[in-house]
């Protein structure tokens, strides 16, 4: 085990006051002040290293000395030296009412806000930083922030002009990778992140283009560069649930049951392992599993709409209707501007075998809020809102959505062949049933 105290005398003394505070293991913190390093062991020599980002998570606590980590870099620090996330942002303002000029402490509010889901907040902190002191990281910072908020080309605009700005940060090609993989440019992507290898071989680079390569369905690069990250970072649960992925979307559900319980192991909390583990077993019929593991992640965070919306699937797959909509109907209410969300819901009450559970109208509610959020683009949306019209006998608008449907270029043989099978219904004015 590392050995904290022999840090005392570089970090300097301690303080009685944060002996007294609650045990911090676990919670997100930030930087007090700009020039802080962590300590860390090799053998018997210490050494020191300078902070990368803003946000650490504490490991553990021992003797007013945090064990913290953000991403594949980890120190201990005084806990008096680091401030929780949930009070930074008033930890910064009062250094700004002290010094108006303090570029830092404003940086440092705009990450805080970051962090705590405030983006319209961060992007004015961050904005004033730009204005005072044009640089790359709040440019970056920025960048991230219109990316989180879904305003790719704003996002995009602030990375590149992040990496003109500093060509040799891995962190800001990883960033501008990230907004084209949420805008499925996964060439693009793929790109950056090997860009980003390049200036920084480091753990989470290699996480991020497995994944991309993973959605592109190019499995064997995928698996090849998530080994790696591992082989970096062995015990994250993040990392062994990507892995699990890969097999799952290959259909090989037990090698992905083996990974995503590595995941819960490493990681019990780990919410998306639990669901996707809950997936494969849902895929393989072990219900009674896969619905112990949806209720595990509901436990974990009761606001999950995807575990909702998948045990939703879980119940519709054994006929129990009810059930599934009154979890797809749970899921819209935790993540109103998910489009699965109301999709799901709208395509059981549109296509359920059960007359009692059907409902044309709702349907068409819910199928329309889909079809908004993805601006009339996504083909699946669009069949449902065509199955929706049908259900409320409206055959007009569902011939009219269908056909808009199939005119969209990114269906696949089997799905066009379907949507022309429900077309075909509805032109002989006939709903489609499950």
């Amino acid at each position: 085990m590392t050995r904290p105290l022999i840090v005392l005398a570089i970090f300097g003394s301690y303080s009685l006051a944060a002996a007294a505070e609650k045990d911090w293991a676990g919670k997100q913190v930030m930087p007090k002040r700009p020039e802080l390093k962590l300590g860390q062991w090799q053998g018997n020599r210490q050494t020191f290293s300078d902070l990368r980002g803003m946000d650490y998570t504490v490991k553990e606590e021992k003797d007013g000395w945090l064990l913290l980590r953000s991403g594949d870099h980890e120190g201990w620090g005084l806990k008096t030296e680091w401030v929780l996330l949930q009070d930074a942002p008033v930890h910064y303002t009062a250094r700004l009412r002290r010094n108006k000029d303090d570029i830092w402490a404003l940086s440092a509010r705009g990450s805080a806000w970051d962090l705590l889901g405030e983006y319209d907040n961060a992007i004015k902190d961050f904005t004033e930083c730009i204005r005072l002191e044009p640089g790359a990281a709040d440019y970056y910072n920025r960048g991230m922030c219109y990316g989180k908020k879904k305003e790719y080309e704003a996002a995009i605009k602030d990375l590149t002009e992040a990496i003109r700005l500093d060509p040799k940060q891995g962190d800001y090609y990883g960033e501008r990778g990230t907004v084209y993989f949420n805008r499925k440019e996964y060439e693009k992507a793929i790109k950056d992140y090997t860009e980003s290898i390049r200036l920084d071989p480091g753990s989470i680079n290699y996480r991020n283009r497995a994944d991309t390569y993973r959605e592109n369905k190019e499995y064997d690069k995928a698996l090849k560069d998530i080994n790696e990250a591992l082989r970096l970072d062995p015990r994250n649960a993040d990392m062994l649930n990507i892995r699990g992925l890969i097999f799952l979307d290959q259909s090989d559900r037990d090698r992905a049951i083996t990974e995503f319980t590595a995941a819960i192991k490493a990681d019990p909390k780990f919410i998306y392992a639990h669901n996707n583990r809950a997936d494969a077993y849902r895929d393989k019929k072990e219900y009674d599993k896969a619905l112990a593991d949806y209720a595990e992640a509901i436990r974990i965070d009761p606001k999950s709409d995807y575990a909702y919306r998948n045990r939703g699937i879980a119940w519709e797959r054994q006929k129990e209707y009810r059930k599934a909509l009154k979890d797809y109907d749970a899921a819209a209410k935790a993540d109103p501007k998910n489009e699965w969300n109301h999709n799901n819901r709208a395509w059981l009450l549109a296509t359920c075998p059960d007359d009692d559970i059907r409902d044309g109208k709702r349907a068409v509610d819910a199928a329309t809020k889909a079809c908004e959020l993805t601006e009339w683009k996504n083909a699946s949306m669009l069949d449902t809102l065509a199955a929706a019209h049908a259900e409320a006998g409206d055959f007009e608008k569902a011939v009219k959505h269908l056909k808009q449907a199939l005119a969209l270029d990114d269906l696949d043989q089997s799905d066009r062949d379907a949507y022309r099978a429900r077309l075909k219904l509805y032109e002989q004015k006939k709903p489609y049933r499950q």
